[in-house]
């Protein structure tokens, strides 16, 4: 065999691997976005606690993370403080009222989105969790999750606007959350900053104290969230967006884990 001979095959190997790997890679989840997407749970349930339902925004927020994070759904739940049983009957009861009334246009993109993956997951386990919330659902086409990007500054914007009301735990939850979008599309984030900035700079004021404060314990953890965030910020900023990227980063470049104790 020539070398020329061993190199196209060495070439095709690479493109077999690749297009065999490739569902693969669509079902792995960073750690370090699903932990803070897992922040829209506790914000349910001190929502369940507090008011007895879901607002909207939280509603919609959750299909986000059940798109992103598929695999986190059902760990999230089991580590929430409040009823966990009852949340999850509640939180499926809502979903399905929401999609039947086909209202909310946003939360129908992104369930749709989950549903694809979803199917491509094929979890026993979620399944029985989801209790029949895609029964109803359309699965998106291949590019069905690349045009989400205008709904997810959408939420960023709801979500900012409700920081700025937050009270006591809910901030801590909505705060974490804020970051998962950011991580999740940095440019869609930076977007809704720049749709408003007044709400954006009382967020990024309040950030070492919400989001990198606590026990001993969570430094570690809390330090390699900054990382991975500072990582993906570090893409360029389309024009127009450029200060909001830069607000995000000298903010967390100068954030230090702060310990309750």
């Amino acid at each position: 065999m020539t070398t020329e001979t061993r190199v196209l095959n060495l070439i095709r190997l690479g493109v077999l691997l690749a297009i065999l790997l490739a569902p693969l890679r669509s079902f792995s989840e960073e750690p370090q976005l699903c932990h803070l997407g897992e922040s829209i749970v506790e914000e349910m349930s001190l929502q369940l606690s507090a008011n007895g339902k879901i607002d909207p925004t939280a509603l919609t927020n959750s299909t986000v993370f059940l798109e992103r994070c598929p695999r986190s759904l059902v760990p999230s739940f089991h580590r929430s403080t409040g009823d966990q049983e009852t949340l999850r009957k509640v939180w499926i009861a809502s979903l399905k009222s929401a999609r039947d009334a086909g209202t909310n246009s946003n939360l129908n993109a992104f369930l749709s989105a989950a549903h694809r993956r979803f199917v491509m997951y094929d979890d026993p386990s979620l399944t029985k969790f989801l209790d029949g919330v895609f029964d109803r659902s359309s699965i998106a086409p291949d590019n069905g999750t690349r045009n989400l990007d205008h709904l997810l500054e959408e939420q960023a914007t709801a979500t900012l606007a409700k920081f700025s009301h937050c009270e006591g735990a809910d901030c801590y939850s909505i705060s974490d959350f804020l970051l998962f979008l950011l991580g999740s599309n940095p440019t869609a984030f930076w977007s809704a900053m720049h749709s408003d900035p007044r709400d954006a700079a009382k967020w990024l004021s309040q950030l070492p104290d919400n989001s990198f404060a606590g026990d001993p314990s969570d430094a570690g953890e809390r330090e390699k969230i900054r990382r991975y965030l500072l990582d993906r910020i570090s893409i360029p900023a389309k024009r127009g967006l450029q200060t909001q990227r830069s607000l995000c980063l000298r903010k967390l470049n100068a954030i230090s884990f702060r310990s309750w104790q």
